[in-house]
Order: C-alpha cells, then sequence, then structure tokens
C-alpha cells in the first residue's frame, strides 16, 4: 500500500498518494516498525509537494535512523525505505 502511494506521489497524484498513506497508516497502527516504513515513505510526498517537503523528508529520515534505538537497526524494512527516499533526495 505504502509502495503505491510511494509511486503515486512520484507520479504528481499527491491526493490519491495522501489517501493511500492514511490508509496504510491505518492498517499498521498497532505495528511500531512498520509504522516507521510507512513515515518514511511519506517523505516521497513530501518531497513531491516541493521545496519545504525536503525538510520533511529529511526530518522522517533522521527520525528513522538516529537516536538511541533506531528504526533502521531494527527492520530491513525500514532500511529499505531509508534508502529509497535518501536516492528521490539526491535526484
Amino acid at each position: 500500500m505504502a509502495l503505491i502511494a510511494v509511486a503515486e506521489a512520484t507520479s504528481g497524484r499527491l491526493d490519491a498518494a495522501r489517501a493511500r498513506f492514511e490508509e496504510a497508516a491505518a492498517r499498521v497502527a498497532d505495528h511500531p516498525l512498520l509504522r516507521v516504513v510507512v513515515e518514511v515513505h511519506r517523505g516521497h510526498l513530501d518531497l513531491a509537494e516541493g521545496t519545504a517537503g525536503r525538510e520533511a523528508a529529511a526530518q522522517r529520515l533522521a527520525a528513522a535512523e538516529e537516536g538511541e534505538a533506531p528504526a533502521a537497526g531494527r527492520s530491513a524494512g525500514v532500511r529499505i525505505a531509508a534508502r529509497l527516499l535518501r536516492e528521490a533526495m539526491a535526484r
């Protein structure tokens, strides 16, 4: 679901992407690491929304990768989401 939202955001279908991200977040609400995966993927929507979104995307990455017990250190899904977002930010 979140990857479909990424594709929609990247294609400029921002309203559809927002709706998919909301649906994805609701489906994983009880799973802390999967919530982080969705939040990191949501950084693609931030990027699609323009310059201010770049900072929001960077904050999502930092939240997943930093701190005492970073989610990226505990989940391959989070690491993959972070890598995809980092690559999108480099473009």
